[in-house]
């Protein structure tokens, strides 16, 4: 293999990462602007120089063999930046793009975030739809294969190296009750409680196994009995309302509520979970100018909310 590695076409090794990423020879053709036989061409010689089959026809395209997932895991990303260093940089008006952009959230980062980034988005790129969905299992996949285009989640998460994941900014977490709450009113002080009823809401794919502020009202020796579980925010919300249940939330949505509700104050010694909140990116992508405007989109909705805050 070292000895004829200087005979593989530097072309041949786009259409495979394209079609690793895409597992469809229609799909890599439009992608690569070429007509489909070429792209079939192109995987016979790939084949004939790995001594593989790559790629097994089926009823939902293209399945890799455990060869072609070993090379693409070898060669992805460095293919990937060496492609995006050869392509001419033309400069990116966000004012030209048509289409969709798909971005998911945390379902406590979505209520704070959301509406300031959707404006500053459509205010950019006034030819957009934008759709925001909720972050699920199916969601790091979704990115990788570009019908996601950007997630929000707390970061770090244990996904795919394919994944980029930085950190954006820093919240923390409270606890909020209703505004007549024994906590709230005074009729009772956090430091004396031993037993706190607890209503959480369950994001798929990060705290359906993890109860993280809890985990830390526990080291205070609290004993926190989980009275409500739901992915549905309005009955969260409309059962704290009704009783003394509490429910764990970050500040930044915390902020977002009325006045039916108020913060209970925490212990500032408190270790409290990480509040770090994430951009993922598929790692492919993540030089592209598309997702360089949608970070800096994001920011700027950051800095509309930590200026609301002052």
């Amino acid at each position: 293999m070292k000895n004829k590695i200087h005979q593989l076409d530097l072309n041949l090794l786009k259409v495979f990462t394209v079609l690793l990423d895409v597992r469809n020879t229609r799909k890599a053709a439009e992608k690569l602007f070429l007509s489909q036989p070429g792209v079939s061409r192109a995987l016979s010689r790939l084949r004939d120089f790995f001594e593989d089959e790559l790629f097994i026809r089926s009823h939902y395209g293209l399945t890799p063999t455990p060869k072609a997932l070993e090379i693409g895991d070898n060669i992805g990303p460095a293919m990937n930046m060496l492609f995006l260093a050869l392509e001419p940089s033309d400069e990116f008006d966000s004012y030209q793009l048509e289409g969709t952009i798909n971005i998911a959230m945390n379902g406590f980062i979505a209520p704070s975030m959301a509406s300031n980034l959707c404006g500053i988005i459509l205010e950019k790129a006034p030819n957009v739809e934008v759709i925001f969905s909720n972050w699920d299992r199916a969601t790091p996949d979704n990115i990788l294969h570009d019908q996601i285009q950007m997630g929000l989640n707390y970061f770090p998460l244990e996904v795919s190296k394919q994944l980029f994941q930085s950190v954006l900014t820093t919240d923390y977490f409270v606890l909020i009750g209703r505004k007549d709450h024994p906590l709230i009113t005074g009729e009772q002080r956090f430091e004396e409680v031993t037993q706190l009823d607890i209503a959480t809401l369950v994001i798929p794919n990060w705290n359906e196994q993890k109860a993280y502020v809890i985990n830390s009202l526990n080291s205070l020796n609290k004993v926190c009995r989980m009275r409500l579980r739901s992915s549905y925010l309005d009955v969260i919300l409309n059962s704290v309302k009704r009783t003394d249940m509490l429910f764990p939330c970050s500040a930044s949505f915390a902020n977002t509520l009325g006045e039916e509700f108020k913060i209970v104050s925490l212990p500032e010694d408190m270790v409290q979970p990480s509040g770090d909140i994430g951009l993922f990116v598929a790692s492919k992508n993540r030089r592209t100018p598309l997702a360089h405007w949608l970070k800096e989109c994001t920011h700027e909705a950051i800095l509309d909310i930590e200026a609301t805050k002052k």
